[in-house]
Protein backbone atom coordinates (compact mmCIF):
# COMPACT_ATOMS: atom_id res chain seq x y z
CA UNK A 1 0.00 0.00 0.00
CA UNK A 2 0.79 3.48 -0.22
CA UNK A 3 -0.18 7.38 -0.32
CA UNK A 4 -0.26 9.97 -2.50
CA UNK A 5 1.99 12.63 -1.33
CA UNK A 6 1.67 14.86 -4.69
CA UNK A 7 1.68 15.06 -7.74
CA UNK A 8 3.48 17.10 -10.55
CA UNK A 9 3.93 17.54 -14.49
CA UNK A 10 1.80 14.52 -14.52
CA UNK A 11 3.86 12.23 -12.25
CA UNK A 12 2.73 11.06 -9.18
CA UNK A 13 4.78 10.87 -5.86
CA UNK A 14 3.88 7.68 -3.25
CA UNK A 15 4.83 6.82 -0.11
CA UNK A 16 4.99 3.04 0.96
CA UNK A 17 4.42 1.77 4.05
CA UNK A 18 7.87 1.60 5.00
CA UNK A 19 8.23 5.62 4.55
CA UNK A 20 9.90 4.86 1.09
CA UNK A 21 9.08 7.60 -1.71
CA UNK A 22 8.07 6.70 -4.50
CA UNK A 23 7.67 8.54 -8.39
CA UNK A 24 5.36 6.37 -10.89
CA UNK A 25 3.83 7.88 -14.50
CA UNK A 26 0.23 9.36 -13.50
CA UNK A 27 -1.01 7.27 -16.51
CA UNK A 28 -0.82 4.09 -14.50
CA UNK A 29 -3.90 3.16 -13.04
CA UNK A 30 -4.57 3.70 -9.50
CA UNK A 31 -6.85 2.68 -7.04
CA UNK A 32 -8.52 3.91 -3.92
CA UNK A 33 -8.01 1.28 -0.84
CA UNK A 34 -10.54 0.18 0.92
CA UNK A 35 -10.06 1.39 4.48
CA UNK A 36 -10.17 -2.35 5.86
CA UNK A 37 -7.84 -3.17 2.97
CA UNK A 38 -5.43 -0.92 4.42
CA UNK A 39 -5.94 -1.74 8.35
CA UNK A 40 -6.36 -5.13 7.89
CA UNK A 41 -9.31 -7.53 9.02
CA UNK A 42 -9.45 -10.78 11.03
CA UNK A 43 -12.03 -12.24 8.33
CA UNK A 44 -11.28 -11.74 5.19
CA UNK A 45 -15.09 -11.49 3.67
CA UNK A 46 -15.46 -8.25 5.65
CA UNK A 47 -12.18 -6.79 3.29
CA UNK A 48 -13.77 -4.04 1.16
CA UNK A 49 -11.41 -5.34 -1.72
CA UNK A 50 -12.50 -8.72 -2.01
CA UNK A 51 -9.20 -9.15 -4.91
CA UNK A 52 -5.93 -10.70 -5.35
CA UNK A 53 -4.53 -6.92 -3.70
CA UNK A 54 -6.36 -6.67 -1.24
CA UNK A 55 -6.23 -10.72 0.48
CA UNK A 56 -2.34 -10.05 0.00
CA UNK A 57 -2.45 -6.81 1.65
CA UNK A 58 -4.15 -7.73 4.60
CA UNK A 59 -2.22 -11.10 5.18
CA UNK A 60 0.89 -8.81 5.05
CA UNK A 61 -0.62 -6.51 7.82
CA UNK A 62 -2.09 -9.34 10.03
CA UNK A 63 1.77 -11.14 9.35
CA UNK A 64 3.80 -7.29 10.27
CA UNK A 65 1.62 -7.97 13.45
CA UNK A 66 2.25 -11.53 14.27
CA UNK A 67 -1.21 -12.40 13.79
CA UNK A 68 -0.32 -15.32 11.60
CA UNK A 69 -3.86 -17.28 11.32
CA UNK A 70 -6.75 -15.25 9.48
CA UNK A 71 -10.11 -16.25 8.20
CA UNK A 72 -11.85 -16.34 5.16
CA UNK A 73 -15.24 -17.20 6.60
CA UNK A 74 -14.98 -20.54 7.68
CA UNK A 75 -11.82 -21.38 6.25
CA UNK A 76 -8.26 -20.58 8.32
CA UNK A 77 -5.16 -18.97 6.68
CA UNK A 78 -1.97 -19.80 8.20
CA UNK A 79 0.99 -17.43 7.59
CA UNK A 80 4.30 -19.43 8.02
CA UNK A 81 5.78 -16.79 10.79
CA UNK A 82 9.88 -18.26 10.41
CA UNK A 83 9.77 -17.89 13.69
CA UNK A 84 8.73 -19.58 17.26
CA UNK A 85 6.01 -17.26 18.48
CA UNK A 86 4.76 -17.40 21.96
CA UNK A 87 0.96 -17.79 20.92
CA UNK A 88 0.07 -21.57 21.46
CA UNK A 89 -1.05 -21.21 25.04
CA UNK A 90 -3.99 -23.46 25.91
CA UNK A 91 -6.17 -20.15 25.63
CA UNK A 92 -5.21 -19.50 22.06
CA UNK A 93 -5.35 -22.79 21.02
CA UNK A 94 -9.76 -23.24 22.02
CA UNK A 95 -10.07 -19.68 20.66
CA UNK A 96 -9.49 -20.79 16.99
CA UNK A 97 -11.14 -24.35 18.02
CA UNK A 98 -14.33 -22.32 19.03
CA UNK A 99 -14.03 -20.03 15.57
Amino acid sequence: GAKVVTSDSGRISLLDDDGHEHWVDGSRQLRHMHITSVDGVEDMISLGDLNESGILRNLFIRYMGHSIYTYTGSILVAVNPYEILPIYTSEQIQQYRDG
